[in-house]
C-alpha cells in the first residue's frame, strides 16, 4: 500500500505515536508499504512554527532533516498535475494544505492517512483514505480543545493538536 501521511499523522508518528490508531500504526510499520510525504506538510509545519503554534526542539530545517532520516519517505511532489487535480474535488473547507494533500493522493494513486473528518469525507468523491479512527482525535476531542482554549477557534485539526501537545509537553521533538 502507498500511504500519504497528512501533516498531523506525520507529526504524531514522530512525537506522539500514542495518537495513532492501532490500524494506522501497523500500516506505518509494514515494510512493504510505501510511506509518502508531501512538501506541503513541511511547509505547513513551518507555518505552524512561524506562528508559534508548535515548538520544535531544533530549528525547522534540522528537525525535518532528522525526522526524514529516521524513516524512508517518498516525496509526493507538487506538480502542475497536482495543482490541476485540486479542482476535481468539492471541498467543505478552504485549507490549501488539505487541498494539495488530497490532490497529491489522487494524482499519485496514494491512500491518504488522516484523522481529519473533512478529508475523510472525500472518500465519497473517490479519494482513498485510511482513517485514524480509534485514536483520541475526534470531533469531540477537537470541540473540547476549542472549548478549553478559545484562542484556537478556526484552526485546522493539526494546529489544534499541535497547540495542545505544546501546552502539555512544551516541545515537539524526536
Amino acid at each position: 500500500m502507498k500511504l500519504l501521511l497528512d501533516t498531523h499523522v506525520w507529526i504524531w508518528n514522530v512525537a506522539a505515536p500514542d495518537k495513532l490508531s492501532k490500524r494506522v500504526a501497523r500500516a506505518l510499520e509494514v515494510e512493504t508499504n510505501e510511506l509518502w510525504l508531501s512538501p506541503i506538510s513541511i511547509w505547513e509545519l513551518g507555518v505552524l512554527v512561524e506562528k508559534k503554534r508548535i515548538e520544535l526542539d531544533d530549528d525547522l530545517s534540522a528537525w525535518v532533516s532528522r525526522t526524514l532520516s529516521q524513516t524512508t519517505f517518498r516525496e509526493a511532489p507538487l506538480t502542475n498535475e497536482v495543482a490541476l487535480a485540486v479542482s476535481t474535488f468539492k471541498f467543505s473547507h478552504r485549507d490549501p494544505a488539505d487541498h494539495f494533500l488530497a490532490a497529491s493522493a489522487k494524482v499519485f494513486d496514494l491512500t491518504l492517512v488522516t484523522a481529519d473528518p473533512r478529508l475523510l469525507d472525500l472518500k465519497s468523491q473517490g479519494l482513498s483514505v485510511l482513517p485514524n479512527q480509534d485514536s483520541s482525535f475526534s470531533r469531540e476531542h477537537v470541540g473540547g480543545a476549542l472549548h478549553s482554549a478559545g484562542s484556537l477557534a478556526g484552526f485546522a485539526p493539526c494546529q489544534i493538536f499541535c497547540k495542545a501537545l505544546c501546552l502539555r509537553k512544551n516541545i515537539v521533538g524526536v
